[in-house]
């Protein structure tokens, strides 16, 4: 399976070589169908506010330009329901984070002939956040889509 992300965060997603936490998440859990990335907003800012809410979602806010990133959401995914029901989005803490993702996608497409591969239909999601001071990585998401 090619290297892949989900639509919505794919400009955001990259690879670091020289990044201590991306490399033990990548030894971890990376595989054929398993890809680990760390959060870059477009202005290159690598520290965001973190906000989750109980679906679970997970949006950024770069502390450098304000964009506002969708790392996680369960409308993006095609296998995932998502309840009708509308939660708010928390800030997590005031601090600041670095931010891991790691995508798991079925290897359905492959062993089947009618399944198209889909860069959304991913089955699971972590994501990990690193405090920029306290240099802490901290599970906030362990979720599984399909």
């Amino acid at each position: 399976m090619k290297r892949t992300t989900p639509e919505n965060v794919n400009k955001y997603c990259y690879a670091p070589k020289n990044d201590d936490a991306y490399l033990r998440l990548a030894q971890e859990y990376e595989d054929g169908y398993t890809f680990v990335y760390k959060i870059k907003c477009i202005c290159e800012n690598q520290h965001f506010f973190v906000y989750k809410d109980k679906h679970p979602t997970v949006e950024l806010k770069c502390n450098k330009c304000s964009e506002h990133i969708s790392v996680y959401d369960l409308k993006y995914y095609p296998c995932a329901v998502k309840l009708n029901k509308e939660y708010p989005l928390k800030l997590v803490s005031n601090d600041l984070y670095c931010v891991y993702v790691v995508f798991e996608y079925s290897n359905e497409s492959e062993d089947e002939e009618d399944v198209p591969f889909d860069d959304n239909d991913i089955t699971w999601c972590y994501i990990y956040i690193k405090n920029i001071i306290a240099n802490e990585v901290i599970e906030l998401i362990n979720d599984e889509t399909a």
